[in-house]
């Protein structure tokens, strides 16, 4: 409807400069990690016997780095502009974007006085150098800071700039009767704020009989759901039987008994030959005269998930779609497919030749790994897969929700 597109394009350009902000928080991030010595890949945390460490920073301690990028900019070779003057003018002109925005917006004066008061972004404004040893913004809140500190520092601006983006999605949303927004539409500005809101790997539970049988509108979907279901369940199955037969090959896990008879109750439901290497190497990397190695196998059937996973959601848009939805929505489809393939993170993401000597990703993950580390590997793939299965569900609920 004309009379909304004005409105319309603000929740778009609000959209775009929160997601830039964001990125910009991402890649300060990475830069940090990075320049701490980078993150623990899964075969690291396992090999090290402590899994729950994927994904963290290794330099968690460090200081250095993050004085360098914020503060002093100081190199060995060169200077590079400090990031915390940067992260400030940022956060300022962020703000400064956002009361604009507002200024163009028709309202009572106390309604527009409360958006304005909701963006709670708070970068140098107000900060008083003498109060602080006359230390700038920047060294205050970043100086002798660890990395492991200034992550959560990181996060509450990003979680700061959505919470914005949150609060006036809202209050653009109300100014749009629902009568003229399509139910299309409204299903995509949900999927939005589902995204924006980054909870897309939080569980999701339901009953596809049920769904069906109160929505038949959305069968299409619930055909989609237990197909999603399908192949989800057909891979963990296939990975529980490697993780399976790797174990046996190594003469099983300890009984109760057995682990009590070993002086070790803690040995039970572990493997009796954990530290074995040759198994692993053998059914994953180099395979026998009757067996193809499963390494390969595994790591096609893990690309070919992530296919099968956006082809399911992408089919919905065939034959005009699943009207109401934003599966209606044609010139939404490669938007919301592209947004879906980044969210979808398998654990073969991490693995890039030209970082690791060549070796195939088989090698990388497997090579010199003994049962019990190959065994964590195994688990943390089913984890990883999991986690893309509440992913695509998520894509595939949220849209239903009425946004107003």
């Amino acid at each position: 409807v004309p009379k909304y597109q004005p409105l319309l394009q603000k929740i778009k350009k609000i959209h775009t400069l929160t997601l830039d902000f964001q990125q910009y928080i991402d890649d300060l991030r990475q830069r940090m990690v990075e320049e701490s010595g980078g993150a623990y890949t899964l075969e690291e945390a396992t090999t090290m016997g402590h899994p729950e460490l994927e994904g963290k920073p290794k330099g968690k301690k460090d200081k250095d780095a993050p004085e360098r990028i914020f503060i002093t900019g100081d190199y060995t070779v060169m200077k590079k502009e400090p990031q915390g003057k940067v992260l400030a003018e940022k956060i300022k002109q962020l703000k400064t974007d956002y009361s604009a925005l507002i200024d163009e917006l028709l309202g009572s004066k106390e309604d527009l006085e409360k958006l304005r008061f909701g963006i709670k972004l708070r970068g140098e404004e107000g900060y008083e150098p003498k109060l602080h040893e006359g230390k700038s913004w920047s060294k205050f809140t970043f100086g002798h800071m660890p990395v492991a500190a200034i992550y959560p520092m990181l996060r509450k601006f990003q979680n700061d700039a959505r919470d914005s983006e949150t609060i006036f999605l809202g209050f653009l949303m109300n100014q749009i009767d629902e009568v003229y927004l399509s139910a299309e539409e409204r299903s995509y500005y949900a999927l939005m704020n589902q995204l924006n809101t980054r909870v897309m790997s939080s569980p999701v539970l339901i009953d596809t009989e049920s769904f069906e049988r109160k929505n038949p509108q959305y069968k299409r979907i619930a055909v989609q759901i237990n197909k999603v279901k399908a192949v989800t369940r057909a891979f963990d199955a296939y990975v529980a039987e490697l993780r399976e037969q790797m174990i046996e090959e190594s003469g099983g896990i300890y009984t109760a008994k057995e682990a009590k008879l070993a002086d070790n109750p803690r040995l039970e439901g572990k493997p009796k030959d954990g530290n074995n290497k040759e198994i692993p190497h053998r059914i994953f990397i180099t395979g026998d005269d009757e067996n193809e190695s499963e390494g390969n196998v595994l790591i096609t059937k893990i690309k070919q998930l992530k296919v099968d996973y956006i082809r399911l959601i992408g089919e919905l848009w065939d034959d005009g779609g699943v009207e109401g939805t934003v599966f209606a929505l044609q010139d939404k489809k490669e938007e919301i497919l592209e947004l879906l393939a980044v969210e979808i993170r398998l654990i073969h993401d991490e693995y890039d030749p030209a970082k690791h000597e060549g070796k195939t990703w088989e090698e990388y993950a497997f090579e010199n790994r003994s049962v019990a580390a190959s065994d964590f590997i195994l688990y943390g793939i089913q984890r990883s897969v999991n986690q893309s299965e509440m992913t695509v569900m998520n894509y595939l609920i949220s849209p239903l929700k009425n946004y107003k």
